[in-house]
């Protein structure tokens, strides 16, 4: 208990320090941050150590697939490879959120609005999803302690903290929290190994017998593959969190450097989670846990309780680095691309003339009410539809969709020299692939299986690049 502690007051404790400084909501906002590579780097790669997305569904992955999992970093890290391409070509980016820019690209507040509703959907419930996996750890600390209890604790600290430091403190807490993450991976890495080694035995190769599996490339089906492929190259692209921190750089030299460190960073520890994961097979009398639950399984194992305290700690921050990201970014959203908009769609954030309309100080109070209300709110809400929708890869799947919405939409206001003329068909493509996303979600809810939410990002998709196939003539309307 005493090592969770570590990441839980160093977040209190720096937010605090954070608020000091904060004297508009551009301080809140990080929007004359200034990043330098180093900061930007740490702050992308402990958002991508999260604790749902990559720690403990790397354990379920790598337990179920072994090497051939290797596809997703691979995918994963080729949309960074190609955000460092597309980014510093993006036209008239000046200081705009990603929406406020396909609001200024297509001259429609209207596609900002809809864009922001698709980005808020996937932030909150991923920040749910996060908070919702910390629970599991949660469970094995305080065992009487009911876990809708521990749910609504973890949702009060990460929403106060955030509340009092915003994007500001995130970024900067990120440098130490991610160096308790690695602490905690790299001790539970070598013990899990050795625990595996132990078991087989000295007188057998793990290679060998991992081998016959055909390195659990027979495990994979085509569906799994397009799914996973399709959710992870352009999701860089299509992410508000990672947006936000590109567009608090000063130049495209520290966003093209912070991007490649941080390409190196998560890949090697993604690789260190899937030997994790891979580690499973061997672990002795270890079956499949219900729902998939490999996180409250797996922490049955570690009996050292130095192991235990350090892999906590390691969790608790990356739970908190990717959950006040994704908390703060969905405010953000809400706060400058649907309620405080300028008539003028997509206005720069740092723009003068913005704050002479709006006063500052009603746009920072109302960021931070909404921290709190969302903050608390969402992962109470996830929590309820986890009753009914168990598997956490089934979620994420789902929730991304909404996001994923915006692709085709963001690739044309970045490519094509003008994209006025389509504004019509670039509302109709992003508001049939989210009402689409939100019908697969609602199947979920009443029919869950596994083939659903393996089709779910590839159907969401489809449905907004529907619209475009009819150019000619929707762009006359």
């Amino acid at each position: 208990m005493l090592a969770v502690l570590i990441p839980i007051g160093y977040s209190l404790y720096g937010s605090y320090k954070a608020s000091k400084q904060i004297k508009s909501s551009k301080d809140f906002f990080l929007f004359h941050e200034g990043l330098i590579p180093q900061k930007l780097r740490n702050s992308i790669t402990a958002s991508n150590l999260s604790l749902a997305s990559a720690i403990f569904s790397f354990l379920g992955l790598g337990y179920y697939y072994k090497l051939a999992i290797i596809i997703s970093p691979i995918t994963w890290l080729l949309g960074f490879f190609i955000l460092i391409k597309v980014f510093p070509k993006i036209k008239d980016l000046s200081k705009r959120t990603l929406h406020g820019y396909l609001a200024f690209r297509f001259q429609s507040k209207t596609i900002g609005y809809i864009a922001s509703i698709a980005s808020i959907i996937g932030f909150l419930g991923a920040y749910g999803v996060e908070l919702l996996v910390s629970i599991k750890i949660s469970g094995s600390l305080f065992p009487n302690i009911q876990p809708y209890s521990v749910a609504f604790v973890l949702s009060i600290i990460v929403a106060f903290y955030t509340f009092l430091g915003g994007f500001k403190a995130a970024t900067h807490l990120d440098t130490f929290r991610l160096y308790l993450t690695y602490v905690g991976l790299l001790v539970v890495f070598l013990f899990s190994f050795r625990f595996a080694y132990q078991n087989v035995g000295s007188n057998q190769n793990l290679f060998h017998i991992l081998s016959k599996d055909n390195w659990g490339i027979s495990n994979l089906t085509p569906l799994f593959i397009v799914s996973l492929t399709l959710l992870n190259i352009p999701w860089q692209l299509v992410d508000m969190s990672v947006w936000q921190k590109l567009v608090a750089c000063d130049n495209t030299y520290v966003i093209k450097k912070g991007l490649r460190q941080s390409i190196s960073f998560t890949g090697i520890f993604w690789l260190l989670l899937i030997a994790l994961g891979i580690s499973l097979n061997f672990f002795p009398k270890f079956i499949t846990p219900a729902n998939d639950d490999f996180a409250s399984l797996f922490l049955n194992y570690l009996t050292n309780p130095i192991v235990f305290a350090l892999f906590a700690m390691g969790c608790f921050a990356a739970m908190m680095s990717t959950a006040d990201s994704l908390l703060i970014a969905s405010v953000q959203t809400l706060t400058f691309d649907i309620v405080f908009t300028h008539k003028k769609p997509g206005v720069p954030l740092d723009d003068s003339s913005y704050n002479s309309s709006h006063q500052d100080k009603n746009i920072l109070q109302f960021g931070r009410t909404w921290i709190l209300i969302l903050g608390i709110s969402a992962p109470i809400i996830v929590f309820l539809i986890n009753l009914i929708i168990p598997g956490i890869l089934d979620l994420f799947f789902l929730i991304y969709c909404a996001q994923l919405t915006l692709l085709v939409t963001i690739l044309v206001a970045i490519f094509n020299k003008n994209p006025i003329r389509y504004k019509v068909i670039a509302v109709i493509s992003v508001v049939l692939g989210l009402l689409t996303a939100c019908a697969i979600f609602t199947k979920m809810l009443f029919k869950p299986n596994i083939e659903t939410f393996l089709w779910a990002p590839i159907i969401s998709v489809i449905a907004s690049i529907i619209p475009w196939f009819f150019t000619p003539f929707l762009k006359k309307i």
